[in-house]
């Protein structure tokens, strides 16, 4: 889960780590970066699955395409075993109806990691969490 640095350590100078807050600054497939900062509180790895929880946009997604900061708005997920990204993905696609239904907050819903952490999912043998990953290369 995100966490925001203070504003004085946030610039549009591209001085520090790239910053993101949500899904404004989302792709097709990755983000392009508007602000930086010199005090990234939480980091996301290149490759991992970036998941907005906050707000009308909870559920819209992104890949980092290198490390960034990320605000409040997003969380990053990493898979556990490398080449099994897009396996992350589709249990997440897959979830995606239950984890908007039980968001919290009438008026600005909100993931938790909570939510995300016990989320009860399938896991499957690795050759065939690979074999979907590669499925999801061809996108």
């Amino acid at each position: 889960m995100g966490q925001s640095p203070k504003g004085e350590d946030c610039n549009l100078n591209g001085i520090g780590i790239p910053l993101l807050n949500g899904p404004t600054e989302f792709g097709t497939s990755y983000p392009t970066p508007v602000q930086y900062t010199t005090d990234p509180k939480k980091r996301a790895k290149k490759g991992d699955l970036l998941f907005c929880v906050r707000g009308s946009t909870v559920g819209r997604m992104n890949w980092a395409d290198r490390e960034y900061a990320i605000g409040r708005g997003l969380a990053s997920i990493s898979p556990k075993y490398i080449g099994e990204e897009h396996y992350i993905k589709a249990l997440v696609d897959y979830n995606l109806p239950h984890i908007l239904n039980i968001a919290t907050g009438s008026t600005f819903p909100n993931v938790s990691k909570d939510t995300l952490i016990q989320l009860d999912v399938l896991i499957a043998p690795r050759e065939e969490r690979i074999n979907i990953s590669k499925l999801g290369l061809a996108e």
